[in-house]
């Protein structure tokens, strides 16, 4: 990956969600898997953004529990600077 730039540099203010998808098309049913992801328009186009080798930070508000620490986690994972406030 490139080292950032101040040209190519980002920060997003907004949401990031934790989201619960099916791994499958079929219907949700008693017993089926679901899978646990990261969503949102600022924290995806701060990762497309830090994928290309842009700095990013994402700042925003997350629960403070294992949802939020997902969020961060996946968002940090990803060379994204986090700014979050925690509640």
């Amino acid at each position: 990956m490139n080292a950032p730039s101040p040209e190519r540099s980002l920060v997003t203010v907004g949401e990031a969600l934790a989201v619960l998808a099916a791994p499958d098309a079929g219907p949700l049913a008693v017993g089926s898997g679901l899978r646990l992801g990261l969503a949102g328009a600022e924290s995806n186009v701060a990762v497309g953004v830090s994928r290309l080798g842009g700095s990013a930070t994402w700042i925003g508000r997350v629960s403070d529990d294992p949802l939020g620490d997902l969020i961060l986690r996946e968002l940090r994972a990803e060379g994204v600077t986090t700014v979050a406030t925690r509640d």
